[in-house]
């Protein structure tokens, strides 16, 4: 039920373009393949009309310099790896 309210409250953000974003002081390393992390750099205009901020800073990584102030650093870093 708590994952459904964080989508819902989500995707009425998203809707009417009002994302909470929370920066981070430091970056967020999230290690994945090559292939997964061209994939999500290639997705980032979508990410960030999602409040996700990203940069690929080497072959293997992306670092996470912003995400909607709803979702725990966990739960970003595994939906990307997801994701990608």
């Amino acid at each position: 039920a708590h994952e459904r309210i964080a989508y819902e409250r989500l995707m009425r953000a998203w809707t009417t373009g009002q994302i909470d974003r929370q920066n981070y002081l430091l970056p967020m390393s999230i290690p994945l393949e090559a292939d997964h992390a061209d994939a999500l750099a290639g997705a980032k205009d979508e990410l960030e009309r999602l409040g996700v901020s990203l940069d690929q800073t080497g072959p293997n990584s992306v670092a996470v310099r912003a995400k909607p102030g709803s979702i725990s650093d966990g739960a970003l870093a595994k939906s990307l790896q997801r994701l990608a």
